[in-house]
C-alpha cells in the first residue's frame, strides 16, 4: 500500500471509525446502566470472569504475553474479516466489549476500587479500545461492499478491500496489539501488586 493509497483507504473509513466509536461509547454507557438496575447480575457476572482470568494469572509475563497477544490478534481478524458477512459481528464485538467494561467501571464504584480499574484497564485499553474500534470499522467497511454489491448490484473490488483490510491488519493492528499486550502482561500485573 503506497502512502496515498494508505491516506485514501483510512478516509474511506473515516465516518465508520466516528460510527463504531459511538457504537462502543453507547454500550460502555448501557453496560454501567444495566450493571447499576441489576447489581447482582453484574457481580455474578464479574466472578465468572474472574474464573477465566485467575488461571491466566498464574502464567509467567511471557507466556501471558503470548496469550494475550495471540488471543487478541485472533479476535481482531474475526472481527475485520467476518465483516463481510453484512458487518454484524463487529457491531456485536463494540457492543460485547463495551457492555463488558461498562459493567467493570460499574463495578469500580463499589466492590473494586475506582483506582484499581484505572491500572487495570487504563494502560492497554488506550490501545487496544482504539484498536478495537479501527477493526470493527475496517470489518463494517466490508460488510458494507458486500451489500452494495449484492443488494446494489454495484461493482465492487472485493479483492483490493480484502488486500487493504489485511495490510492494515499486519502493519497497525499487530503492533498495536504487540504493544498492549506487553503492557498487560509486564506493567499491569506489577501496576496491580500481582507480581
Amino acid at each position: 500500500m503506497t502512502k496515498e493509497q494508505f491516506k485514501k483507504y483510512f478516509k474511506s473509513l473515516r465516518v465508520l471509525i466516528i460510527i463504531s466509536f459511538f457504537v462502543f461509547v453507547a454500550s460502555f454507557i448501557m453496560g454501567v446502566f444495566l450493571a447499576k438496575a441489576s447489581p447482582e447480575i453484574a457481580e455474578d457476572f464479574f466472578e465468572e470472569l474472574k474464573k477465566i482470568i485467575e488461571p491466566m494469572l498464574g502464567l509467567s509475563s511471557i507466556y501471558q504475553f503470548l496469550f494475550i497477544f495471540f488471543k487478541n490478534s485472533f479476535t481482531m481478524f474475526i472481527i475485520i474479516f467476518s465483516g463481510f458477512f453484512f458487518g454484524i459481528f463487529p457491531i456485536f464485538a463494540l457492543y460485547f466489549n463495551g457492555h463488558i467494561l461498562g459493567t467493570i467501571f460499574f463495578l469500580s464504584q463499589g466492590e473494586i476500587p475506582f483506582i484499581v480499574f484505572l491500572k487495570a484497564i487504563l494502560p492497554h485499553g488506550i490501545i487496544e479500545i482504539p484498536a478495537l474500534i479501527l477493526a470493527a470499522a475496517i470489518g463494517l467497511d466490508l460488510g458494507k461492499h458486500v451489500i452494495r454489491k449484492l443488494v446494489l448490484g454495484k461493482e465492487i473490488n472485493f479483492k483490493e478491500r480484502f488486500f487493504l483490510a489485511g495490510e492494515v491488519f499486519l502493519k497497525i493492528l499487530i503492533p498495536f496489539l504487540i504493544m498492549a499486550a506487553l503492557i498487560e502482561s509486564f506493567l499491569v500485573p506489577r501496576l496491580l501488586g500481582i507480581n
